[in-house]
């Protein structure tokens, strides 16, 4: 080896003990300010063996999540000063000036994994100690939260205090999502669900409109609003409907959206609805998750989520054929 890659090799053996020790420090620092914190105000909280600190409030009285389970719960995270990073709750997004409209804020429902990725390991563990009902509330190193980078407005190497209260735990998620739509269509009196489920996809409201039916391959234009059942819009390409529910962005072009029927250019159920609708159609339809986004979600939709679409046909777009 020559001397200019020894001392090359040198400089990368110095620099790499360097950020150890810079990483080292961070954590001494931290968990010598998170030992002060609950010297001070860890009155109740019992340390379990991984460094957490738990305060049960309410126990709950229902299931005990298991692994593979979904859980539905309500979460509030904030740092040792007590400012709040995250929140299901809309009033206390802005109370602490972290409310965004593009955020929606309701209570998480994730597969609970007991075998999940270091990130938020302590709020893993912190939900096993709690039955379904149950509130609580967890202290947290960072090496049982968000580690060494940094999140929302909290950065590395922090440690948190995460509420929680655990409003359900559901062995069949597919059967709670079917239970939630039947509890939304009740809200319809005149609805007969038989009638109204084709394709796959629920029909609100539907109006023909004119020529043929479109098929698959005819490429269409529409226009659309989404939203959820509770009516939390959450996309549309009308620039109107965007700026009401705070939507719009001046980066985004409102003009209708071209698709293949039966492509895959857009979900599913959006498809399926076209197909059931012609020329200057409209539609009202609430779409499973299983022709929609599924058992993953997408931002805001969460897994084993319906959701509802307004479909305005404007019209078939006509195929040029390629002249020989």
């Amino acid at each position: 080896m020559s001397k200019i890659n020894v001392v090359i090799a040198a400089m990368a053996v110095m620099a790499l003990f360097s950020c150890v020790k810079e990483v080292d420090e961070s954590e001494k620092d931290e968990l010598l300010r998170l030992e002060a914190y609950m010297s001070l105000y860890g009155s109740g909280f019992t340390q379990q063996p991984s460094g957490l600190y738990s305060l049960i409030n309410e126990q709950g009285t229902g299931a005990i999540p298991a692994n593979g389970n979904y859980i539905l719960y309500k979460y509030e995270g904030k740092n040792l000063d007590g400012n709040v990073f995250e929140t299901s709750n809309t009033q206390l997004a802005m109370l602490h000036d972290i409310y965004s409209v593009t955020n929606r804020y309701v209570s998480r429902f994730i597969e609970y994994k007991t075998t999940a990725s270091a990130s938020m390991s302590g709020l893993t563990e912190g939900i096993s100690y709690l039955k379904e009902g149950g509130k609580a509330t967890f202290i947290m190193p960072s090496s049982l939260a968000y580690g060494g980078v940094s999140y929302t407005s909290l950065p590395a190497y922090s440690s948190i205090i995460y509420s929680v209260e655990l409003e359900k735990v559901v062995t069949d998620p597919a059967a709670y999502e079917l239970e939630n739509i039947h509890s939304y269509l009740d809200t319809f009196p005149n609805l007969v669900i038989s009638e109204i489920f084709q394709d796959s996809v629920y029909f609100l409201a539907k109006i023909e409109g004119n020529g043929d039916l479109f098929v698959k391959d005819n490429e269409v234009e529409v226009n659309y609003i989404g939203s959820f059942m509770d009516g939390w819009v959450f996309d549309t390409n009308i620039d109107s409907v965007a700026r009401v529910h705070n939507l719009y962005s001046s980066s985004k072009k409102y003009e209708p959206l071209k698709f293949v029927v039966d492509g895959n250019q857009v979900i599913a159920g959006f498809s399926r609805a076209v197909k059931h609708l012609r020329r200057e159609g409209y539609a009202k339809v609430l779409l499973p998750s299983n022709v929609a986004y599924k058992t993953t979600g997408s931002g805001n939709i969460r897994p084993y989520e319906p959701i509802i679409f307004e479909i305005f046909v404007k019209t078939i777009v006509p195929v040029v054929t390629p002249t020989k």
